[in-house]
Order: C-alpha cells, then structure tokens, then sequence
C-alpha cells in the first residue's frame, strides 16, 4: 500500500488503472517516483497481485452458494431450482436503445420483426415489434459490461438470471468473475438496515472467506451482480437501494452488473446499461422442447408432449396460443394438460384450472380449528384471492407482504366466511400450509412472503374482483400498464350477462379521458371527417371495421413518424386495434399514402436534426397525390420554388435549417388543418402524451373484447365506436364541412 498524508492507493487500484486504460500509465509513474517506489520493482508487485486475485477468484468462485439454489422454503421452490438445473431454455433477446413505452419519434428503420414471423402460428398478431437488434447471450455479454435484462410478467427473467449465475459460477460464461446473485425483494427483508457492501462481504465469509478476500476481488473488479427483479423493491426501500446501487457503479466500475425488471419501470442509473429485452418464445424451438422436457421429467408421461403440441397448434385453440410464449403461462398449459389430457379454448379457462390445480392439496392440511380440521381448496383460493387482491389494490402493487397482514387476512377469511371467532385461527399454521402445499406463496423472510410469480397474484386479483362484483375498479387504472394483465384477465373471467355494461363503462372510461380536453376532442372530430372521406378510396370488399382502422392509421401519424411495416397481407376477419406501431401497415389506398408523405414532412420538420434534403424529397413525392387538384399543385410548386431561393441565397443548407425550420413546420400543419387532416401543431407535450396513452387504452379495449363473452353483435358495435368520442351505438356521420380533407 502506498501511503502519504491524504493520499491512500493500493495496488489493486494501480493494476486497475494500468489494466486497458495505458493513457493513464505516465500519472501512475509519477506517483511512483513521487512516494519513491520503483517503477519496475511496482509493476513486478501489480502483476504477482494481478494472479493472487486471479486464484483467488477461482477459489471463491468454487464455493459460491445461491439462496435460489439451496433454499428449500417450499416444494415450489425446489422444482424451479431442480428446472433451471436440468431442463432451461436458453431464450432469445433483442438488444434495444429505447424500450417500447419509450419508442421515439422517427428511425422507421429500427423496426424489426423475425423473417419468420409471418408463419407464426402461436402470436396472434403474427408480428412482433421490437426496435433492435436479435442476440444471444454470448454475445450479449462479450460486448456489454452492464446489462439490464427487461421482459413481459412472465417471461422469465429470474430463470434466466439464475441460469446465468449457475453457468458463471460453473465456468461456462464469465470465467474470470464471482458470480453474485441478489433477489431485491429479499435482500430488501433481511437486511433493511444493511448496505450491500457488507451484505456482499458477509456472503463471502458463508463461502469461507474474509472481508479483505471480498474487498480485494471488489477492488479488482472481478464480480459480475446479478441483482433481480429491481422493479420489486417496496416502496419504502426503492430509494435506499438505489442510492447503494449508485455507490456500487462508482466505486466498482469495472465490475460487471446485469439488473432484470419488467418493462414499465424505468431508473436512473439505466441509461448506463445495454438494455436487453427477452423476446418470447419462438414457436418451433422454444416451445416444443419446453413441452417436451416438462413430460420428460419422472413420474410424468413423455408421450403426452405430442399430443399437448398438436392440440396448441389446431386452431381450436388459437385464443390461448399466446399464453404459450410465456415460460411461467407455458408452464400452467402443461400442469392443466398433464391432468385433464386437453385445456380449454379460454385464457381465462385455463388459469381457472392451473390454479385449481396448483392450490389442491396433495395431502391432508391440518388446520387446528374444530370447525374446519382440513384445509381444503376452495379455502386456500379464497386466502389468495384476498391477500392478492389486498396487496395489488389498495396497497398499489405491493411485491412483498408482511407477514403479520397476511395472517390477519387470514383470520379475516374464517371469521367472515365461516362465522369462526378470529382467536381460534392460527394464522401461521394456516400460512404454512398454504406455502408448503403448492409455492404459490412463498416466504422471504422471517417476516416477510410473496407470490412465487406476480402473474399468480394478477390472476388472483382479477378473481377477487369478480367474486365480490367490484370488477369496474380496473376504470381508474386504464392508463396504468402494471394494471393491464389484472384487466385482461378480469374481462375473460366475468360472465357474459356482465359484459354489456362492463364494456359500456370502459369506453365510457376512455372517452372521458379525452372529452374533457377541447383540443383534443376537436382533433378526434377532425379524424372521423378525414376517415370517412378517405373511406371511400377504398373497394367494397374490404373488412366492416375499415374505417376504425382507418382512423387508428390517421392518429399513429398524426402523433408519429412511423415506417412502414411489411403488411401481414390482408385485413383480419374479426377486428383487433393493432398494436401502436402496426396502425399505419394495416390499411393502405392513393389517398393514405399521399397523406403519409404529408405526415412524414411534418414530422421531418419536428426535429431539430438538419433533414433539408429529406423534406424537399417528401414534397416532391406529396406532387404526384395532388395533380388533380389545382389549388394544391400551385401551393406545392410555390414552396418548391422558395426553397429554391431561401436555399440558394446560403452557403450552409444547416443554417437554413435552424433560421426557417419553425416557420415551414407552421406552414405545412396549416396546409394539413386546410385539408381537414388531423395535427398535433398546436398541442402541447401534456396532450400529445395523452393521445398516445388514448390510443394504448383503446387497444387494451380491443384486447379485452375479443377474449371475452360479449356477444359478436355487441363486439361489433364496439369496434365500430373505437377511436371516436361516442356511445356503443354511434350515429351515422353527417355531410362534409368546408374542413372536407381532398
């Protein structure tokens, strides 16, 4: 250690500083010859340093131990970890600059779909829409030090974590790092006065190590942190980990960090991090050796894995073949086929049963109450139902559930629901029945438990909205995309004399969402005018919802500079609102693509990035639309002319860019309100972003619709109202205005 008053270095800091960063190397020489150490005589000590720390880092990577690997809290917990051991699949990913809540305006090229995605048979949409480029993880990991692993609830982020850590730790990936593997809503339970450091230094004296052995592979900067289900952080804590983890990224920046989440939480230290989304399973590798290394573990029957596939790929089925993109949804179809041989055509079906399944005890649970001595089913559904809902709703998305509230709850369920006095009933017993007998729900802590998955406690909330009527809670969380599974799910499970109103009061929902705004009921006006005249460019042969994908077409662009996207090739027989990005491939006529060149010029002018050329190209191409119309040929022909002359009178085609820009952008959102186009000219941040969450909100309708029990007349009426500020039962539009776009 080099010493003076002040001044502390090491000479692991040394070896870190001269290991790839030789810019630095003259500072390190100085600060040799100044406290007198010789050159040679430093880089000899750096390099027998350099292979202490190496062995040392074998040596501890041979004793590592994960909690996911040796913790036995539950039944459950054993078959993932014996299931992430033996049988994990390694999925695809797509590395992203911006996630999809955070697509920006423009770079139509980023948009990607597989080659084979059309042929697709389990995504019903047949398109996926990821900006960015497909990875594995190899590579993924040889050229990013930080990753931030997102995904959809269920698809995997923790098994992949976990297969990470077991394949480092193994000597597969990351040869030359510890693995540590940090599961937030646990870490947050055991240690809530603790920092990490030293929960860091305390696991390596579990493996048989000193602190100084921890702070020496730290310093040297040889730990890959794994840290899961960031997004899982009470509330209370989300501060205080972030604040550590801060810490952790300065003062160890040559360790490794990849962090999971799911994808609607956003923080602020993730810009640093190569973001990472885990695509779904692809349907011809993913999901046949997932089904067929379920059937193949013992005690199970392999030649049910045939027969499971044929009966996803029959289009009997195609309403619950998304359900199979996701490993954890993946898993219930197998549980549900395992038992029955078959599983219903319904998403909604098919949770009913896997969890029934899952929540059958498999032995007698004693419950030490005289009335009720077995614990039987309907009562460990109704304690879920409860616990989930509680937490999820009126404590908003609760991950972890103090234990103590739990076996309240647990005592409130037998009191209310069978009369039995609350001091009669041993909330732990009953809790540890419940965790013993199906994971389901799991405990973290002393004090502390959890859903083995939050999509168990979404189902159960779902449930629990239906079973006590209270279902049109989901109104006020529209706009909130951690409440959209809770929503889908609470439209399949609701009986179909329940529909009608339960849809009537959601599109009354959206609209008031918008209708308040006379801005932007005034530009949703202007967008059913311009649809219905646009209509007509169109045969008659084309699908009866036309004209509400039509006016999905003219928002996406009003609010976005979207590319176009290979069209799947026809319009689908029964409506479904396309997700954001899709609108504009949908629908495509003369009339449209003139005004897509109208659009992109617009939008070409929203960016401060210097695109002359590109806008002068975009009028060009606007003049073939308009030869009919001779008011609009002379406006295009004059606008040609100026920008010849505005142009030409500067020798930088920039500076023209920064000094006109604002007024052409004015110039053309006035050409486009004279034509009766929809525009966001005069529109504020806050509105547009409402638009945008409009559009999201109308699409989960569509969502929900479908997979419900509302009848077709009804889902028609429905989906010819959708994107319009009306009732169920819209009237016929009026005449044209002087607005009439041509």
């Amino acid at each position: 250690m080099l010493h003076e008053p002040g001044i502390d270095m090491s000479t692991d800091t040394i070896a870190r500083i001269l290991d790839g960063k030789r810019a630095r190397g003259r500072n390190v020489a100085a600060l040799c010859n100044y406290f007198g150490v010789s050159w040679v005589e430093a880089c000899v000590t750096v390099g027998d340093r350099l292979l202490d720390v190496a062995a040392l880092v074998q040596q501890v990577r041979s004793k590592v131990k994960f909690t996911f690997a040796y913790s036995d809290r539950s039944t459950g917990n054993r078959q993932q970890r014996y299931w992430i051991e033996k049988n994990f699949i390694e999925p695809d990913l797509v590395e992203v600059e911006f996630l999809p809540s955070e697509y920006p305006v423009g770079d139509p090229d980023a948009l990607i779909h597989s080659e084979d995605s059309v042929e697709d048979e389990f995504d019903r949409l047949r398109v996926r829409l990821l900006r960015g480029q497909r990875t594995d993880t190899n590579q993924v990991l040889r050229e990013h030090p930080h990753i931030f692993i997102y995904g959809e609830p269920g698809s995997g982020k923790t098994s992949y974590l976990q297969w990470l850590a077991l394949r480092c730790r193994t000597g597969q990936v990351l040869q030359d790092y510890v693995p540590i593997f940090v599961e937030i809503r646990q870490f947050t339970t055991i240690n809530a006065a603790g920092t990490l450091l030293t929960y860091f230094e305390e696991l390596f004296k579990q493996w048989g190590f000193s602190g100084s052995d921890a702070r020496r592979v730290l310093d040297a900067g040889k730990v890959v942190f794994l840290f899961d289900g960031l997004d899982e952080t009470l509330n209370a804590e989300r501060d205080r980990i972030e604040i550590m983890i801060e810490r952790l990224l300065q003062n160890y920046e040559q360790c490794r960090f990849i962090f999971s989440s799911r994808l609607a939480r956003k923080f602020p230290f993730s810009d640093r991090f190569q973001k990472v989304i885990i695509a779904p399973l692809h349907p011809r590798r993913h999901i046949p050796e997932f089904v067929q290394r379920w059937f193949a573990q013992p005690g199970k029957q392999p030649a049910m894995a045939a027969q499971m596939l044929e009966k996803l790929r029959s289009k009997s089925y195609q309403g619950i073949r998304e359900l199979s993109r996701r490993p954890v949804l993946l898993k219930l179809l197998c549980i549900v086929f395992e038992v029955h041989g078959d599983f219903p055509t319904r998403r909604g079906a098919v949770f009913d049963r896997g969890i029934e399944e899952l929540t059958r005890p498999k032995a007698d649970l004693e419950t030490h109450i005289a009335e009720i001595p077995k614990l039987l089913d309907h009562h460990i559904q109704g304690i879920l139902c409860r616990v989930a809902s509680y937490f999820f709703i009126d404590l908003k998305v609760q991950i972890l559930f103090a234990k103590r509230d739990v076996e309240r709850i647990i005592q409130d369920y037998f009191e209310e629901q069978h009369g039995i006095n609350r001091d009669s009933v041993s909330g732990p017993t009953i809790l540890n029945c419940i965790e013993q007998s199906n994971g389901l729900l799991v405990r973290w802590s002393q004090d502390y438990c959890a859903f083995s998955h939050l999509t168990y406690q979404e189902f159960f909330t779902a449930s629990h909205l239906i079973q006590t009527a209270t279902y049109t809670e989901v109104y006020e969380h529209l706009h909130d995309p951690r409440w959209n599974f809770v929503t889908g799910l609470t439209a399949e499970l609701l009986p179909q004399e329940a529909c009608s109103s339960f849809f009537v009061g959601f599109k009354q929902t959206i609209d008031n969402y918008i209708s308040r705004d006379a801005k932007l009921s005034e530009l949703l006006e202007s967008l059913n005018r311009t649809t219905t005249f646009s209509a007509y460019s169109f045969s008659a042969d084309h699908s009866q919802y036309l004209q509400t994908y039509i006016r999905a077409w003219y928002l996406v662009y009003a609010l976005h500079d979207t590319g176009k996207i290979t069209n799947p090739g026809e319009l689908y027989r029964y409506f479904d609102l396309p997700d954001f990005e899709l609108a504009t491939s949908m629908v495509t006529s003369s009339v449209l693509e003139g005004h897509e060149h109208l659009y992109k010029a617009y939008h070409c002018l929203c960016k401060k990035e210097p695109a002359a050329k590109k806008f002068r190209a975009l009028l060009v191409k606007l003049q073939r639309f308009v030869s009919d119309n001779p008011q609009d040929i002379e406006v295009l022909d004059g606008w040609l002319k100026q920008l010849t002359n505005e142009q030409g009178q500067l020798t930088d085609v920039n500076e023209w860019w920064k000094t006109k820009r604002a007024a052409w952008l004015k110039r053309v959102a006035t050409f486009m309100g004279r034509l009766g186009l929809p525009c966001i000219y005069s529109l504020n941040r806050e509105q547009v972003l409402k638009l945008r969450t409009y559009y999201d909100m109308t699409k989960l309708l569509s969502t929900c619709m479908n997979r419900s029990y509302l009848d077709q007349g009804q889902k028609k009426q429905l989906a010819d109202s959708m994107l319009l500020l009306t009732t169920l039962a819209p009237e016929s539009p009026g005449g044209f205005d002087a607005g009439t776009p041509r």
